[in-house]
């Protein structure tokens, strides 16, 4: 099921076992209808909107993106540091 709305996210959130969202900005008050659920996995490298409900969400398994960036971002610091290096705006 893919909720495209907080509507949508209210009315199948019971039955959800598995929700994969924001870590950031995501409804967190709506997981207090998630009885069934097992596994938040959050989009972003955060999970700062869990963390006020912590102690309401059981044996909830909370995984994230963090790290999945480093690669593209390791490419884009080397290429920087060779732009500055050899002066590029100069050429």
């Amino acid at each position: 099921m893919s909720a495209k709305d907080r509507a949508s996210l209210e009315a199948h959130v019971a039955d959800a076992d598995v929700i994969v969202g924001s870590g950031i900005d995501f409804p967190v008050q709506i997981l207090d209808k998630a009885r069934r659920l097992r596994w938040f996995q959050s989009t972003s490298a955060g999970i700062d909107a869990i963390l006020p409900i912590r102690d309401r969400v059981g044996d909830l398994i909370v995984t994230n993106a963090r790290g999945i960036h480093a690669d593209s971002i390791a490419d884009f610091v080397m290429t920087g540091i060779g732009v500055m290096h050899w002066d590029f705006p100069r050429f």
